[in-house]
């Protein structure tokens, strides 16, 4: 940037604040003042200026005082250079003539190995005999050194051909020293089967000679230190000796764990046919792992190096192979209560105090890997499990609705026809059987879970809820074959009070059942439970509506002939009919207390529509002083007083009885004046139309409105 120009624009601004601070007169006075201040200021800035140039003269003198320094190790390390470069000059000269004696060292070290080995080299035919030998009598220790040192003579010649193989004839002689050494082959295979043999029967020598395992350990951990040597030696050279890494560990491994698996598989019975195979062979397992286990934690455990973990690796053999048993089982196609037995074995006892959680064997439950069987296999046996209950279910519940209506065809005599002792309530088996069959059932499925009881239980509700849709549809179909040939069936009233009472028994248990086996945490599902309750309700309903219905078929012709000329002449209609209802209603006493409340009302509610329908059939008219009422309800008994009521005070009495029963229409009220042959017809309809618009919303509601629905007639009036 231009300095001429900086100090035009700082006279420019000095210009414009002295004329910013000089517009009057008066403030000329102050100039000394703002003198004073402009040179302190001044100072203040050029000390502050000397001070950051003294600060960067310092920062400036630094920097060149170690470029200097490092100007100087710069010639110094190029003149180090160059001196190592003086003295590498003649290497190469050195090299070629050291060439001769580094020949020598190569000779010398083959020389060296070939003398170190000489012994195994020249007596290899004696020392493979003994080797052999020490195998035979269990020396293993003496065995696995002997081999090893014969591997070693082997193994060192070999990698002397693989380091100079210009100088020998390459594949040739690697072939020429593994067949002088091929009986190292043989020496170890037959100590590898002894010790596949020794660990084959590990549970059992570990109770008899513990040493042998250590033994046999200590060799596999040798092999394994010698395999990890090899692999590294092969990084360093490329040359791995034959046969290496043996893996004898995995190799152990492996072995346990088939042990464990034919421990498992050879304890299983072979004839599936007894009743109980699969409760003995789990038995029978279990008692195998629970011992095996108990050994392994006591004797195994000290004879096995710590890094092995042996105890919990023999736990995941034992849940790996009795993983794939129980798969097989499975497989093979299970019956009825196997599923039961299975899955309680499953989910209880093996994860119980009967075996995983023993107190002798103290299993962290965080190490044993995985389920026995996985969710979704668990699922299906529940699945197949529930299907086989619903096959049970739909099979006996057919066949007690056979019992039940063969019972009700059968003509035995009334003394036989409930054999069982319920006492004074007419009562079939069927509730009850089909109760304990119910109960039987959930008993076995708490036994393995509360998940699948509660699953048990709603397949249950919904198979006792298609038991009363049958039972319903069959009482119906025995109803009407009872009035198609009314005099066949004799004891029609004693089989329906038997069904009544069946389905409020059915209630009853039902809510046991729930009682005993539905969660309290549980809250879906409830709509089923209520839906089946009022399933057997509506039943009963339908059933006391088809027995007083029975018993109203001989007193139909009577009312027939209520409000008639007859009924004038002859007053025991009403008796007659009293008679035959306390004749029919004679075995109500055989209704439970809820029942026969039921029966009633339905009889009051059908006695008073019969009634009130042969009141408004117009069969008779007579003048007030004429009529006289015969009121069996209390409902007649309001419409009597109707009847006789005074003209003038019509529309009061009309108004109340409109509003105690909201459905009693115009036509009912005509037809019942129809008997007052003094009344016209439009003074009638006058006073009902002046009710209805006084009418205000009902008084009350009486259970026995609902009759006038029911009323109904095809003719008209007038």
């Amino acid at each position: 940037m231009n300095m001429k120009h900086l100090e035009d624009e700082a006279r420019k601004a000095a210009l414009n604040e002295i004329k910013n601070m000089f517009k009057t007169p008066s403030q000329l006075e102050k100039l000394s003042e703002y003198k004073r201040r402009a040179e302190m200021k001044k100072a203040s800035a050029d000390a502050l200026l000397k001070s950051k140039i003294q600060n960067q003269l310092e920062s400036v003198k630094v920097g060149i005082k170690q470029l200097k320094v490092c100007l100087s190790e710069v010639q110094d390390a190029t003149n180090r250079v160059y001196d190592v470069n003086n003295l590498l000059e003649p290497l190469p000269i050195t090299y070629n003539n050291l060439e001769d004696f580094r020949s020598e060292v190569i000779k010398y070290a083959q020389y060296g190995t070939a003398m170190e080995h000489l012994t195994n080299i020249a007596n290899i035919e004696e020392k493979v005999k003994k080797t052999l030998q020490f195998i035979e009598d269990d020396k293993l220790l003496d065995a696995h050194q002997c081999l090893h040192e014969l591997e070693i003579s082997r193994d060192d010649l070999l990698y002397e051909v693989h380091i100079e193989p210009e100088k020998y004839s390459g594949t040739v002689d690697k072939i020429t020293l593994r067949k002088y050494f091929d009986k190292v082959d043989l020496i170890l295979q037959r100590l590898q089967e002894k010790i596949r043999l020794i660990l084959s029967r590990c549970l059992h020598i570990v109770r008899i000679k513990p040493t042998m395992i250590v033994t046999t350990l200590r060799i596999i951990e040798r092999e394994e230190n010698s395999d990890e040597y090899a692999l590294q030696q092969q990084k360093f050279s490329g040359f791995l000796p034959p046969g290496r890494p043996k893996k004898w560990r995995d190799m152990a491994m492996n072995i346990l764990y088939k042990g464990v698996v034919d421990r498992i598989e050879g304890s299983k019975l072979e004839n599936r046919s007894e009743k109980l195979w699969l409760v003995k062979d789990l038995e029978i397992t279990r008692k195998i792992i629970l011992n095996d286990l108990r050994l392994i934690k006591s004797l195994c455990t000290p004879c096995f190096p710590p890094d092995y973990n042996i105890f919990h690796q023999y736990i995941k053999f034992y849940h790996k192979a009795l993983a794939n048993y129980l798969n097989r089982i499975i497989k093979s196609k299970l019956e009825g209560n196997e599923y039961v037995t299975l899955l309680s074995w499953i989910l209880n006892t093996y994860n119980g105090s009967e075996l995983m959680s023993h107190s002798d064997l103290k299993i962290d439950s965080s190490k044993i890997t995985g389920p026995l069987l996985q969710p979704e296999q668990l699922k299906k046996l529940e699945t197949d499990y529930l299907e086989i209950i619903e096959r049970n279910y739909q099979e006996w519940m057919n066949n007690i609705l056979e019992k039940e209506k063969e019972e009700w065809l059968s003509k035995i005599t009334e003394e036989n026809m409930f054999q069982e002792n319920y006492g004074e309530f007419y009562l079939t088996s069927a509730p009850f059987t089909i109760f304990e069959m119910i109960k039987e059932h959930l008993e076995v499925t708490n036994t393995i879970s509360a998940d699948i009881t509660f699953d048990a239980l709603l397949l249950s509700m919904r198979r006792m809820e298609i038991f009363a849709q049958n039972y319903r549809s069959d009482v119906t179909d025995f109803k009407y074959r009872h009035l198609k040939n009314y005099y066949q069936i004799k004891y029609f009233q004693d089989h329906i009070i038997a069904v009544i009472n069946n389905n409020l028994k059915m209630i009853e248990l039902s809510r046991h059942l729930k009682l005993l086996y539905w969660p309290q945490s549980q809250a879906k599902h409830y709509e089923n439970f209520k839906r089946l309750i009022k399933t057997f309700q509506t039943n009963s309903e339908e059933a006391a509506v088809y027995l007083v219905e029975d018993a109203f078929i001989e007193i139909e012709s009577i009312f027939n002939e209520l409000f008639t000329s007859k009924w004038l002449q002859d007053r025991t209609l009403i008796k007659s009919i009293c008679k035959t209802l306390d004749k029919s209603f004679s075995k109500f006493i055989h209704l439970k207390p809820d029942n026969l409340t039921l029966v009633m009302n339905i009889a009051q509610k059908m006695l008073t529509m019969n009634y009130i329908k042969a009141l408004l059939s117009k069969r008779l008219s007579k003048q007030l002083n004429e009529i006289e009422i015969i009121t069996p309800i209390d409902l007649i008994l309001a419409l009597s007083d109707i009847l006789i009521a005074d003209i003038e005070l019509l529309v009061l009495d009309l108004t109340t009885l409109l509003g105690n029963y909201p459905s009693i229409s115009e036509d009912h009220i005509l037809r019942l004046f129809y008997i007052r042959s003094d009344i016209k017809p439009a003074i009638i309809r006058e006073k009902i139309h002046d009710a209805m618009q006084a009418k205000k919303s009902p008084i009350s509601t009486a259970k026995c409105d609902d009759i006038f629905k029911e009323i109904t007639f095809n003719n008209k009036l007038w």
